[in-house]
C-alpha cells in the first residue's frame, strides 16, 4: 500500500459537543446524541453549526466523514455501492480500497 493510502487510514473522531465523548462509528455517535441529550439540535463537532439530530449523518458528509471513506481523495458516503461506483469511475486504474469506519465506541478522552 502506498504512503498516501496508509496516511488516510487514520479516521477522524466524532466528538459529542455536549459531553465530550468520542466515537469512531457514526451509528454510535448518532444514537448517542439522539438518546443521551435532550433537544432536537446539536452543534457539529467540526464547524460548530447547529444541526438537526436527524440530519447529523448527512451533515457529516459535508466534512468528508462517512461510513465509507475513499483512500485516494476526500469522497465519503454511507452506502457501500456508492463507494464502489466512485472507485470504479474516479479511480479505475487503482486497486479498489476504501476505509470503513469501525462499529465501536472509543469512549472519553
Amino acid at each position: 500500500m502506498n504512503a498516501a493510502v496508509r496516511g488516510k487510514v487514520r479516521q477522524k473522531l466524532l466528538k459529542c459537543t455536549v459531553c465530550n465523548q468520542h466515537f469512531l462509528a457514526i451509528s454510535y455517535y448518532i444514537q448517542h446524541i439522539k438518546t443521551v441529550h435532550q433537544g432536537t439540535t446539536v452543534s457539529c463537532c467540526w464547524c460548530q453549526k447547529k444541526i438537526m439530530k436527524d440530519n447529523a449523518a448527512s451533515h457529516l458528509l459535508t466534512h468528508y466523514i462517512g461510513t465509507y471513506e475513499c483512500l485516494y481523495c476526500d469522497y465519503a458516503c454511507n452506502i457501500k455501492q456508492m463507494m464502489q461506483r466512485h472507485l470504479g469511475n474516479v479511480h479505475a486504474s487503482k486497486p479498489m480500497f476504501c476505509s470503513k469506519r469501525r462499529e465501536a465506541m472509543v469512549g472519553k478522552c
